[in-house]
């Protein structure tokens, strides 16, 4: 699930071949990054990139798209000049965007106590975040769900701490208690199992 970042514009077109974030999301890890990191700290990380990525970065817009193996390189780049661990880093930003993100854009979703209905607004920002794969929630009920996505072979580990940590965010802020979601990468994409208390 894209709920990584925030904003209120969205790109309405998905590109095709290799795979991207929306510029929404960019936007979003940036100004946190640069926030948290400070302008000269955050400029030394993108420094870190090759130019073609720091372009890419630096000059996105919320309806642009990025590559996602640029996104990725922004994480690593963070890890190489802070010694932090990038999943670590990205983690903590991931909440902090879907925190935002419902709160500010997005209300109703807090006052939804059926899992079914969340689950297809998670499918819905999942599109609007990345422009490779397909997310299906195959089960919900009982205390647990799984979601599928597809279509995006090698899936990059970046995607997957976001579906997991937007799905349990998420959740959690709807009022669903102890959300876990475990992701396990598939040849085609990955498969994620939620389990949650009733």
């Amino acid at each position: 699930m894209g709920l990584a970042g925030a904003g209120s514009t969205l790109p309405s077109e998905r590109p095709g071949a290799q795979p991207c974030v929306a510029g929404t999301v960019i936007v979003f890890h940036r100004g946190v990054l640069e926030a948290q990191l400070g302008a000269d700290t955050f400029a030394h990380v993108l420094g870190q990139l090759d130019p073609d990525e720091r372009r890419e970065i630096a000059d996105a817009l919320p309806v642009s798209w990025v590559l996602h193996s640029t996104f990725d390189g922004l994480y690593r780049a963070v890890a190489l000049v802070t010694g932090r661990d990038a999943i670590e880093v990205y983690t903590e930003n991931v909440r902090h965007g879907v925190e935002h993100r419902v709160r500010r854009l997005w209300r109703i979703l807090l006052r939804l106590s059926d899992v079914q209905a969340l689950a297809a607004r998670s499918k819905m920002i999942y599109e609007k975040s990345y422009s490779a794969g397909r997310m299906i929630v195959e089960t919900v009920g009982g205390g647990r769900a799984l979601i599928r996505v597809t279509e995006w072979p090698g899936i990059p580990e970046l995607a997957m701490v976001g579906v997991s940590i937007g799905t349990e965010t998420l959740l959690g802020l709807a009022g669903v208690k102890k959300a876990v979601v475990v992701a396990e990468k598939q040849p085609d994409g990955a498969v994620f199992r939620v389990t949650w208390d009733e």
